[in-house]
């Protein structure tokens, strides 16, 4: 039993805490560093696949070390509440004079009027500046007063553990319901989160679907870009439910999911045509993506040449959707795993690939948006999150927690007072804090009054009281 609590001690203390979080930190920082959701090959890529170090913040260890850190925010939490529950609950100390005597800060001084008169009103008084008071009854001309001020300065840490917990937990369903991935989308095509690498969405099971209807390009009067724009349908239950424009600092959200305006660029549109001439596929790739041929073991990777890329319409702000006459393009020519050749081709000449007289062409190009597509379901809890963290470092940096205590003692027409008190931050706030409360005392006799000889003050401490 003693090992099990010394274990919970251990896992439970600040030290722990600060490990997994400089752990976290550090892997958060190679999920950046490294690249993500690139599928790399041979033997680095198996490792990374195996460490799922391609989608860090999706992988299983991480999700790990949030939740270690979540639980042991939640067992310093609880200790901590445990800790306080005692301390309000016990008892509240009443000191004598001896004790207060001996503490750093206090004050003594004398007052006319009766003893428990005084008392009454000095409780008054605390109260009204907002500290909580105990005391005795009055014996024997003397008077215990104890007071504490800014109590809710202990559930500071309480309440910023919370908030550090909910973070945390805001950050680990992210992690685990969330995803972030990128799409490159040609002008009129329809995909779904399915087709998107890196969602986990299983085909048929994602609700609906985008369609990109337009791309827009905002230029400025030298034809360099000023903004670029995605034009949009949500099409779900067989028809078009919402459209939208999307924009660099514009995203589009629908079901919790936003897409943002990325990049854009030129998809090129590619004809595979048989020995026989008739089209064996038909379709668009984007610069820089292998596709085959059908039957073969052929395949091609093509780029737009960069001194003679499409061009856009002079007169609009949309991309050509044409190909200007004489643009040529470089393609790479692969069989199997090897590079074959490399060459350049105009629009529309047909290709000659393999030894089955199959050929390709480059019929023309079409612009394409690049969307980066994230879903955080833990967002409102690091917002959440955040207010309490901030609230709770608020009450722990301005609260100004301390106690006093007060022993009036009755000498035939006058009252000696004593205050003193106890503060785990600011010494000198106290200090000021008892000296305004005797002011205040002091004012509210209505006379003048001194400070104690020294003679008093020693009668007072050592008298049998």
């Amino acid at each position: 039993m003693s090992g099990d609590k010394s274990w919970l001690t251990r896992f439970r203390s600040m030290k722990t805490g600060l490990v997994l979080v400089l752990v976290i930190i550090l892997a958060s920082i190679a999920g950046t560093i490294l690249p993500q959701q690139q599928g790399l090959h041979g033997s680095a890529g198996k490792w990374f696949n195996l460490l799922q170090l391609d989608d860090v913040f999706h992988s299983w260890w991480y999700a790990t070390l949030l939740t270690l850190a979540a639980l042991n925010l939640m067992a310093c939490s609880f200790y901590r509440l445990t800790t306080i529950a005692r301390c309000d609950k016990g008892p509240r100390p009443l000191l004598e004079c001896k004790q207060v005597s001996q503490l750093k800060q206090q004050v003594g001084f004398s007052i006319t009027g009766h003893c428990t008169e005084h008392g009454d009103s000095i409780i008054r008084l605390l109260r009204g500046r907002g500290y909580d008071t105990w005391s005795d009854r009055p014996v024997a001309g003397k008077y215990r007063i104890g007071a504490e001020h800014g109590r809710l300065h202990r559930w500071g840490s309480v309440i910023t553990h919370g908030g550090f917990l909910i973070i945390m937990l805001g950050v680990l369903i992210g992690s685990v319901f969330g995803f972030q991935s990128g799409i490159n989308v040609p002008v009129g095509a329809v995909f779904g989160l399915d087709s998107i690498p890196g969602t986990g969405v299983a085909p048929g099971t994602e609700g609906f679907k985008l369609q990109v209807n337009d791309f827009l390009i905002e230029r400025y009067a030298d034809s360099s870009p000023a903004g670029y724009f995605s034009r949009v349908s949500i099409i779900a239950d067989g028809g078009v439910q919402q459209t939208a424009t999307i924009g660099v600092n514009s995203p589009f959200k629908y079901q919790g999911i936003k897409f943002y305006q990325a990049s854009y660029g030129e998809a090129i549109r590619v004809s595979i045509d048989g020995a026989d001439g008739n089209v064996i596929r038909l379709g668009l790739i984007l610069p820089g993506q292998r596709f085959s041929i059908p039957g073969t073991e052929y395949s091609l990777v093509a780029y737009a040449s960069e001194s003679e890329m499409p061009a856009a319409n002079s007169d609009a702000n949309t991309v050509a959707d044409n190909p200007v006459p004489g643009t040529e393009l470089v393609y790479a020519v692969f069989k199997g795993g090897q590079h074959l050749s490399m060459g350049k081709a105009r629009f529309e000449t047909p290709i000659s690939i393999g030894e089955q007289g199959n050929t390709v062409q480059f019929v023309g190009t079409v612009p394409y948006t690049g969307l980066l597509v994230k879903k955080d379901p833990g967002v409102p809890l690091i917002w959440l999150g955040s207010f309490f963290l901030l609230t709770g470092m608020g009450m722990s940096f301005f609260l100004n927690p301390h106690r006093l205590w007060i022993v009036l003692k009755q000498e035939g027409a006058s009252v000696q007072v004593l205050i003193g008190g106890i503060t785990g931050k600011n010494q000198l706030m106290l200090a000021e804090s008892i000296e305004t409360i005797s002011q205040a005392i002091q004012r509210g006799t209505g006379t003048v009054n001194q400070k104690m000889t020294s003679e008093s003050e020693e009668a007072l401490f050592n008298g049998n009281i």
